[in-house]
């Protein structure tokens, strides 16, 4: 059998990059040995932000009287119907895909693929199939296998004990106290959802923040506003792994402050490993084909391609942010160069990045420290959310949107927010970055009042010190 392209891996950037390439005529093969959708559709995005929307009307509702309604009965959560709730939008996501497949006429072999040869100008594509080996030849070869929790060497899974964001998806029970090692974007989502369930939650986070990779500014925010909510927060703190006890019942967690030296021991019933994610390049024949997966990642230039002309690789093996956003966008880039139509780069500064926290965090471009060290000259604006109306009409006036510009061209550089649905405003200013705008274009488009969206005015105009409300 010889196909056009065969995609190994049909997670988001997989499946995206088989549909783009069917719907312009290209023979297409589909490698996947789990379930179509990866790990965003069935361990990541969509059943997590199914969890926090089910913990955050929960948590919402213990609020009713602020708003004018008083409830006769104190809610109950079910745990049950909350997960059955996130598996039926799985399942729905999942037969859509499917659909989509067949639509498109879509090849599809369930098994691991690996690259196991050239053949001329085409490559041989090893299927391992549950009974059998399938070889195809293919003229092009996309890799999209995504990435797995890490496991720290030193420490073990035990189930319902020492767990991780995959075994995650299946709880069966709230713990009644939980410790998360890592303060990360996995770690404090899933604090977020334990918390606002009622649950006890605990982070051990080395650095002296949370979600370290963002702004200084919005990660000190977010740790301010998570410890004022009553989630405790050991920073500059390591947990040492080989110290780790287990009951039958719970973890005994020896904790050891960075600064001070001092161990305190924490008990805890669960114990979540969110210390991030290792990409799948091993087992994929790159290294016979010539090609350095020595640092974790496949090496890729701007349009995805390899060192190896003809093998691309998306997503998060390609080293960039690990978003399924970014696989679908790489997706389309690699399929267009491969069927030779025009194709934009991939460019990290013009990626939007959301954090499903309470309050949320969303960011694109440079932080404040990057622009800096780039050595560029620049204004920055702030303007808070309680100056929102908006916000106040929501009940949710903690945060701000800090908005970075280039002082000589007024170019956007880098827009960073913390606050009420965030996650839902970055993406004007991901068109903005994209277009090239400028901070006078920002302050100047007219924003529906009242709305949150009205922030980015507000923050733009006080890049200039003109800001209306604040």
């Amino acid at each position: 059998m010889s196909y056009d392209l065969a995609i190994i891996g049909g997670g988001t950037g997989g499946y995206t990059a088989a549909i783009r390439a069917a719907k312009n005529g290209l023979n297409v093969l589909l490698i996947e040995k789990e379930q179509l959708g990866g790990t965003c559709l069935h361990k990541g995005c969509i059943p997590t932000k199914a969890m926090l929307e089910s913990s955050g009307f929960y948590h919402r509702m213990a609020q009713a009287d602020e708003y004018g309604i008083e409830l006769t009965e104190k809610p109950v959560f079910s745990l049950e119907k909350m997960m059955q709730r996130k598996d039926k939008i799985v399942n729905q996501l999942h037969q859509g895909i499917q659909y989509l497949m067949r639509k498109n006429k879509i090849a599809l072999e369930k098994g691991t693929g690996k690259i196991s040869g050239r053949a001329g100008e085409s490559f041989t594509v090893e299927i391992q199939k549950a009974d059998d080996i399938l070889l195809v030849e293919a003229k092009a070869v996309i890799l999209a296998t995504g990435s797995v929790p890490v496991i720290p060497s030193s420490i073990a899974c035990r189930d319902g004990l020492i767990v991780t964001s995959d075994h995650m998806m299946s709880m069966k029970t709230l713990p009644k106290k939980a410790a998360i090692l890592g303060g990360g974007v996995i770690g404090a989502e899933f604090a977020t959802i334990l918390h606002e369930l009622g649950v006890e939650v605990s982070i051990i986070e080395q650095q002296d923040r949370l979600l370290p990779q963002e702004d200084e500014e919005i990660s000190k925010e977010l740790t301010r506003l998570l410890k004022r909510k009553g989630i405790r927060l050991h920073l500059q703190s390591r947990l040492d792994l080989a110290g780790v006890k287990t009951s039958g019942i719970g973890v005994t967690l020896p904790i050891q402050n960075l600064a001070s030296n001092q161990v305190v021991t924490e008990e805890a019933d669960l114990l979540l490993l969110a210390v991030g994610r290792k990409n799948k390049v091993s087992g994929l024949g790159l290294e016979e084909l010539g090609i350095d997966v020595s640092k974790g990642f496949v090496p890729v230039d701007a349009y995805q391609e390899t060192a190896i002309k003809g093998v691309y690789a998306i997503g998060d093996i390609a080293g960039s942010f690990q978003l399924a956003h970014v696989a679908s966008h790489q997706a389309i880039i690699a399929v267009d160069r491969i069927r030779g139509a025009e194709a934009e780069p991939y460019i990290p500064e013009y990626v939007p990045r959301c954090v499903y926290t309470n309050p949320q965090v969303a960011s694109i471009g440079l932080n404040e420290k990057e622009a800096i060290e780039r050595g560029l000259d620049i204004r920055i604006g702030k303007f808070p959310f309680k100056g929102i109306g908006k916000a106040l009409i929501h009940g949710e006036t903690d945060g701000f949107v800090k908005l970075i510009s280039d002082a000589s061209t007024d170019r956007l550089l880098g827009v960073h927010m913390i606050g009420p649905d965030v996650s839902e405003l970055i993406g004007e200013q991901a068109l903005g970055m994209l277009l090239e705008a400028t901070a006078w274009e920002v302050s100047s488009a007219i924003h529906p009042h009242p709305t949150l969206i009205e922030i980015l005015g507000e923050a733009a105009l006080a890049t200039e010190g003109q800001e209306i409300n604040g």
